[in-house]
């Protein structure tokens, strides 16, 4: 079963996001269908993602995680510190 947060993504799809970026990096975000599900998270998805990637990435060196986190930003057209 697919759980939907309150206007926002399939929880699902947020692990699946992560999962993705977690092993891909930034070559992740590239894929047009991750942009589209990056698009669908509301802001508490989008923190929650934020604060995941920042903890364990191992794709993903420091710096990089840093952009990362700030093209899920753009992507999403949210802000969140």
């Amino acid at each position: 079963m697919t759980s939907t947060r309150s206007n926002g993504a399939a929880q699902t799809s947020v692990e699946a996001l992560i999962y993705d970026v977690r092993n891909r990096g930034l070559a992740a975000l590239a894929d047009e269908s991750r942009r589209y599900r990056i698009k669908e998270l509301n802001e508490p998805q989008l923190v929650e993602m934020q604060r995941r990637l920042a903890k364990r990435c191992p794709a993903c060196p420091s710096g990089v995680r840093a952009n990362i986190i700030a093209a899920l930003v753009a992507i999403s057209g949210k802000w969140k510190g």
